[in-house]
């Protein structure tokens, strides 16, 4: 029995859910949820359930996906986001990375440009570049996130990436997901337009030390909250 259902059995009040995600606190039930729940009268029990109804990656990821089917495409991207600082996935990045594309589009801001990149071999893989400007609140200049169907990376004349889908050194990614760092290059897979799953390096466009450490910074923005 999901959170939802445990807590409308027990008492009806819906309320302690959005409550939680209006906190952005799904992950734990905690004072300040609590007080606001005694503020609304809700009983004792009711809280007791609560407590016992903390959301799993997989509820906040459903909420996400009803949130970008309702048109709530902001929150269906920070739901995802949270949920892929605990887990990081594709299934994650993919609707983090969809929220933001349509977000974007319904603000009637510049439309993200699809680009094809030619790699060894005449192999190419389909990124999409975001405007430039915009403002991740990151200290670098640049975010990036797995979907399904491409990279969505926000660059400008200092960040940028080479992929490179012939790198014998790649290491096989479990479950789509993160797969680690080296010195030289961030691991991922993605699945190509096509439908294919790849595992991909992305690697310095122009190599260094302080390439590599922007990439290691992008990762950790990446996986925070």
């Amino acid at each position: 029995m999901d959170a939802i259902t445990k807590i409308e059995s027990a008492n009806g009040e819906q309320f302690v859910i959005d409550r939680i995600r209006d906190l952005r606190l799904a992950f734990q039930v905690n004072d300040e949820v609590i007080a606001e729940m005694r503020r609304r009268h809700a009983s004792e029990r009711l809280i007791k359930v609560a407590k016992e109804c903390e959301l799993s990656v997989d509820e906040m990821l459903q909420y996400a996906e009803t949130d970008l089917q309702a048109g709530r495409f902001q929150q269906a991207a920070a739901t995802a986001e949270e949920a892929a600082a605990v887990k990081p996935s594709v299934r994650a990045w993919d609707l983090v990375a969809t929220a933001r594309l349509r977000n974007r589009d319904v603000a009637g801001a510049h439309e993200a440009q699809l680009k094809s990149i030619q790699v060894g071999g005449g192999i190419s893989a389909d990124v999409v570049v975001a405007p430039t400007g915009e403002n991740f609140n990151n200290p670098c200049p640049g975010k990036l996130a797995i979907s399904r169907t491409h990279l969505t990376i926000n660059a400008s004349k200092e960040c940028r990436l080479a992929l490179d889908l012939q790198n014998p050194q790649i290491v096989e990614a479990a479950a789509n997901e993160f797969v680690g760092v080296d010195r030289h290059a961030l691991h991922i897979t993605v699945q190509t337009p096509q439908g294919e799953i790849r595992n991909v390096c992305l690697a310095p466009a122009e190599g260094g030390k302080e390439t590599t450490d922007w990439l290691l910074r992008i990762l950790s923005v990446v996986k925070q909250p």
